[in-house]
């Protein structure tokens, strides 16, 4: 996991567990082939994707984000399909950096 969060990713794990932790709330991380999903009280806040076999030349991506009521804080497309939403910029995945 260390090598998938170098970088920014551990900057993230380390802000959201503040956050988190400053509030008594349980913070999970659990990586599963080349994403890592990010948990707090057992409900997903993030997904942090290597995204090699997506888009490399992009780099990783963080998607979805939940916001603090439960819904998405980032749109679906390109990653899923959702009604409703515009298909366009496939290249905007998420928040990402590079």
């Amino acid at each position: 996991m260390r090598k998938l969060l170098a970088g920014w990713g551990w900057t993230m794990v380390v802000l959201v567990f503040g956050v988190a932790g400053g509030q008594g709330a349980e913070f999970t991380v659990h990586q599963e082939g080349e994403k890592v999903t990010v948990k707090i009280d057992g409900e997903l806040f993030a997904e942090y994707w290597a995204a090699t076999k997506l888009q490399p030349a992009l780099g990783p991506i963080v998607w979805p984000i939940i916001g603090p009521t439960g819904k998405p804080m980032t749109r679906a497309y390109p990653m899923a399909d959702q009604e409703g939403e515009r298909k366009d910029h496939p290249h905007h995945r998420s928040m990402w950096f590079n």
